[in-house]
């Protein structure tokens, strides 16, 4: 009796033995079709780097998939392995919870900090993107995974070249054609990343996203990181709509721009479970959106803060209403709220989303008749219920699929 490894080494060497077709609307040709993702999904990211939340603090009756992030590349284009990497530890956790608990597993690849110089050598090598598939099917039979995204932030750009665009649908192709042979097939995902300067022609440029849709069961539109400390006055993380004229890093710019050039149900939300941070230039504090800031992030360098973080300071401020830190406000523009606080120890401003505008982008999103939604990342959400219910952010998401 084979293994499913040698099985599915086998399939590879089939796919990648063939020529591959990446003209529009091209059929896959070998294999069959993974079990596609139901309309209304909700796919739940988790973040390897975050060393408080634990593999059993998952729960994954909320998540139609859960993606793991990230896994990162070695200089012959495998996967890296070994047991020290972050990656590798969230892996093991979440294969040891689905011995107590049913769920569906995938592994995205890349992220920012893979950057674009060992995906763009693999994606342009034949050998290399063998390499490259081998390894992840070794993943995919390690950990059970069911669906693999790639995250290549972004083709073109950050230490890429210009052939980048034309061999990253070349590297989803042979990579989906590999999983789908399989002998139970598996999904494939692709994340599409915000390029902030001049989004729509900047993000096009670097993804022919109509080549890739074929091959791809989901597509995730990255709607987030739009602003934050990088632009010197304070701005919203994940609008709906623009705060300010002329401006179209926003979500609902960004999600037309792709429903333009690929189909809907294979398009998923982004939505961030953690807020961008500021620190406000101005003493006293004028407040509001547009104000001038300071170069630097406020609370880490990273100008992030998780959604767990921000309530907890709430909660804290409506114990003890003498010592209250933080003045918060709803924008009526893009759909979001944000908080300033003025104290001796810090100056600042924080975007971020909670539950009423989780809602509200699903909302949107499902009225283009989009595949779904996707949270980014379920561990920075108030998993352990500290300030109420556990996972208010990823249950608001949930309940207005259903809606």
């Amino acid at each position: 009796m084979f293994s499913r490894t040698v099985v599915a080494t086998a399939a590879v060497a089939l796919v990648l033995a063939c020529v591959t077709d990446v003209t529009e609307g091209a059929e896959v040709g070998l294999g069959s079709p993974a079990p596609g993702l139901a309309p209304r999904s909700l796919l739940c990211y988790i973040a390897s780097w975050n060393g408080k939340f634990r593999a059993q603090d998952l729960n994954p009756d909320l998540c139609t998939m859960t993606v793991a992030c990230y896994g990162r590349l070695e200089e012959n284009g495998s996967l890296r392995e070994g047991s020290g990497q972050e990656e590798i530890r969230l892996l093991e956790g979440l294969k040891a919870l689905k011995t107590t608990k049913r769920f569906d597993l995938a592994l995205s690849i890349g992220g920012w900090a893979e950057g674009s110089e060992r995906f763009s050598a693999m994606a342009a090598d034949p050998a290399m993107r063998r390499t490259f598939i081998e390894s992840v099917i070794k993943f995919v039979d390690r950990y059970d995974l069911k669906g693999v995204e790639v995250s290549w932030i972004a083709p073109t750009r950050r230490g890429g070249k210009p052939t980048d665009r034309a061999n990253f649908v070349t590297l989803v192709t042979e990579l989906s054609r590999a999983l789908r042979a399989l002998p139970t097939p598996v999904r494939m995902g692709v994340a599409l990343p915000v390029i902030n300067e001049n989004l729509e022609n900047k993000v096009l440029e670097a993804f022919d996203v109509t080549a890739l849709a074929p091959h791809a069961d989901w597509m995730l539109v990255q709607g987030y990181d739009l602003h934050g400390h990088w632009d010197f006055f304070t701005d919203v993380n994940a609008p709906l709509y623009s705060v300010r004229p002329n401006d179209n890093v926003t979500v609902s710019h960004l999600l037309k721009a792709f429903l333009s050039v690929a189909p809907s149900q294979r398009l998923f939300l982004g939505m961030p479970a953690f807020g961008r941070t500021w620190v406000l230039a101005d003493s006293p504090v004028p407040g509001g959106l547009g104000a001038r800031t300071e170069l630097g992030a406020l609370f880490s360098d990273a100008g992030m803060l998780s959604y767990q973080q921000i309530c907890q300071d709430f909660k804290k401020d409506e114990d003890d209403e003498d010592e209250r830190q933080w003045s918060k406000s709803w924008d009526p523009v893009s759909k979001t709220p944000y908080a300033v606080t003025n104290t001796r120890e810090r100056r600042g401003f924080v975007s971020y989303d909670d539950p009423q505008s989780i809602r509200i982008k699903v909302k949107f999103a499902q009225d283009f008749g989009m595949g779904g939604a996707a949270l980014f990342t379920v561990d920075n959400d108030d998993y352990s219920g500290l300030c109420g219910t556990p996972y208010p952010l990823t249950r608001a998401a949930q309940s207005a699929l259903q809606d």
